[in-house]
C-alpha cells in the first residue's frame, strides 16, 4: 500500500483508473518506489524457502486464482497428500500462501495472493521442464477424477456415452472414494476447477486431454443447465486446435453448434458449423461423427424452416433435412451404433412431422421411445428415454392427438424428476401446456407455463421462460 501510494503521489495528474489498469498489465513492475520494491520482497521470502516449498510455491501458480485444495497440488508435483499439506502449512506461515475454508473432503483450501501468483509463475517459468512435467500430470488426474464422476451420473441425451478410462494413476485415492459416494455433489463443488483446467490444457498444447477432461464435463454441465459455460469452454479450445486436428476440430464445432441451437435464431448461426462438421467428417471418413452431424444438421434446418418467410423456403430447408436424417440412420444402422442410431431416428421423426405426415412420424416416434427404453437398462442412459418420450409427445401433439401428447409428457416430467433433472421437468411441463392448450383447458395450461417459466428462469433459461410467458393466456 506504501508503494502503491508512493507512485500515485509521484503522479498527481493520474486517474485512479489509469493507475489500476497499468497495475492489471504490469503488477510487479509497477509497485516499485523509493527504493522499495514488492518484488523484492517477495524474493526474500522465496529464496529463504527450502527446495521442495519452493517447488510448491511455484507449481500453485498453475492453480485455479479462486483457491485449490493440497489433493490438487498432490497431483501437481507427484506427491502424497499429507506431505503436500505440510508444506503447504508452511507456505501458509511463511505469508505465501492463505487458506480460505475447507472443501467437499472437509480439507483445507488455499489461495496464493495475486502479487505472489505473479511471481510465482515468474519462476516457474524460468522452469520449462518442471512446468510442463507438473502439467501434464495434473491434466491426467483431473481426467481420471472426472472420468470416474461422468461414469456416475446421468448422460446428457444428444451424444453417445464416452468411453471410460482404465487408469487410476495419478488421482489421489480419499478424492476417488469423495467421488463415488457423491459424484453429483462432487461435481458441484469442482465444476468451476475443471472448467479451469480445460483452459489450461488448451493453453499449453494439450488440445487432446482438454478434449477428453471437456467430453467428461459436458454430461454435469448439461444436466445443470449450465450452456453458457459449455459453450466459452467449447469456444476456447476450439480458438487453440491447430489446422492439423480435423477430428477434434468436427466434433468441437459440433458441440458448440447444438449450444447454439438453443437461442433464439441459433440455427441460422450454427448451420455453418454443422456444415463443416460434415465436410470434415466426410474426408476423415469417420462415419460416427458424420452420422451425428448429419442428424443434428437435419434438425437445425427443420428449425430453419419453422421460421422461413414463405412456404417454398421451408419445404426446401425440410427436404434437406429429412435427406440428412435419412442419411445419417442409413450410417447409423451401417454401423450398428445404437446411440448414434436414436439420435437419427429421432431426428427423422421431428422432420417427418414438420412435413406432415403425422402418421409417419408417430412410427418412428414410437420406434425411437423403444430403443431408448432398450438402451435405459443402465441408470445413466435414462436421460435418452426421457428425450424420446419428449420427442413423441411433440410428433404426437402434431398429429392432433392432444389427450395421448398430455399422457406422454407427464411420463417425461416424471422421468426426469427421478434423474433430477430440471429443464426436462420444464421442457415436459411446457409441453403438456401446449396439450391441454390444444385440449381447450386454459387455465391448466397456464398453470404449466407459470411453472415451466419458473424453472427455466431460475435455470438462466431467460428464452425458454420468456417463450413460456408468451403462451399465457391474455
Amino acid at each position: 500500500m506504501r508503494i502503491a501510494g508512493a507512485r500515485l503521489s509521484g503522479q498527481p495528474d493520474w486517474p485512479l483508473a489509469t493507475f489500476v489498469t497499468r497495475l492489471r498489465k504490469r503488477l510487479l513492475s509497477m509497485l516499485q518506489a523509493d527504493g522499495m520494491t514488492v518484488e523484492a520482497g517477495i524474493a526474500d521470502s522465496y529464496e529463504s524457502l527450502p527446495g521442495r516449498a519452493a517447488r510448491v510455491f511455484r507449481l500453485v501458480s498453475l492453480l485455479r486464482p479462486g483457491g485449490f485444495a493440497g489433493w490438487e497440488v498432490a497431483m501437481l508435483e507427484g506427491g502424497d497428500v499429507d506431505d503436500v499439506e505440510d508444506v503447504l502449512e508452511s507456505l501458509v506461515r511463511h505469508s505465501l500462501l492463505a487458506t480460505i475454508g475447507v472443501d467437499s473432503l472437509g480439507q483445507p483450501r488455499y489461495r496464493q495472493h495475486d502479487l505472489l501468483r505473479v511471481f510465482a509463475a515468474a519462476r516457474l517459468a524460468e522452469r520449462p521442464n518442471e512446468r510442463d512435467r507438473a502439467i501434464h500430470r495434473l491434466m491426467l488426474g483431473w481426467l481420471e477424477l472426472a472420468g470416474l464422476a461422468d461414469e456416475q451420473i446421468v448422460r446428457e441425451p444428444h451424444a453417445p456415452p464416452i468411453v471410460a478410462l482404465e487408469m487410476l494413476m495419478f488421482a489421489p485415492a480419499n478424492v476417488r472414494q469423495a467421488i463415488v459416494d457423491d459424484a453429483g455433489g462432487w461435481l458441484a463443488t469442482e465444476a468451476a476447477n475443471l472448467l479451469y483446467v480445460v483452459r489450461i490444457a488448451c493453453d499449453h498444447g494439450q488440445q487432446r486431454l482438454a478434449m477428453g477432461l471437456a467430453l467428461r464435463v459436458t454430461s454435469y454441465l448439461y444436466h445443470e443447465s449450465h450452456h453458457r459455460d459449455a459453450e466459452d469452454m467449447w469456444r476456447h479450445l476450439l480458438r487453440t486446435l491447430s489446422p492439423q486436428e480435423v477430428r477434434l476440430a468436427a466434433e468441437t464445432r459440433h458441440r458448440l453448434a447444438a449450444l447454439i441451437m438453443r437461442r433464439a435464431g441459433g440455427a441460422q448461426r450454427a448451420l455453418p458449423l454443422l456444415n463443416n462438421c460434415v465436410a470434415a467428417h466426410e474426408s476423415s471418413r469417420d462415419l460416427p461423427g458424420l452420422a451425428r452431424s448429419l442428424a443434428l444438421r437435419a434438425v437445425c434446418r427443420r428449425r430453419l424452416a419453422a421460421a422461413a418467410p414463405d412456404v417454398s423456403g421451408r419445404d426446401a430447408l425440410l427436404s434437406e433435412a429429412e435427406t440428412d436424417a435419412h442419411r445419417g440412420l442409413q450410417i447409423a444402422c451401417d454401423i450398428a451404433n445404437p446411440y448414434t442410431e436414436l439420435l437419427c431416428l429421432r431426428a427423422m421423426a421431428t422432420v417427418v412431422s414438420a412435413r406432415g405426415d403425422h402418421e409417419r412420424a408417430l412410427a418412428l416416434g414410437r420406434e425411437t421411445v423403444e430403443m431408448a427404453g432398450q438402451l435405459a437398462g443402465q441408470p445413466q442412459d435414462r436421460s435418452f428415454l426421457r428425450l424420446a418420450l419428449q420427442t413423441l409427445a411433440r410428433v404426437t401433439l402434431n398429429a392432433g392427438r392432444a389427450e395421448h401428447a398430455l399422457l406422454l409428457s407427464e411420463q417425461a416430467r416424471e422421468l426426469s424428476a427421478e434423474i433430477l433433472h430440471r429443464a426436462g421437468q420444464a421442457h415436459a411441463q411446457e409441453l403438456a401446456g401446449d396439450a391441454l392448450a390444444a385440449l381447450g383447458r386454459r387455465k391448466e395450461a397456464d398453470e404449466r407455463y407459470t411453472d415451466a417459466a419458473a424453472v427455466f428462469e431460475a435455470d438462466g433459461g431467460a428464452e425458454e421462460a420468456a417463450r413460456c410467458r408468451a403462451k399465457l393466456a391474455g
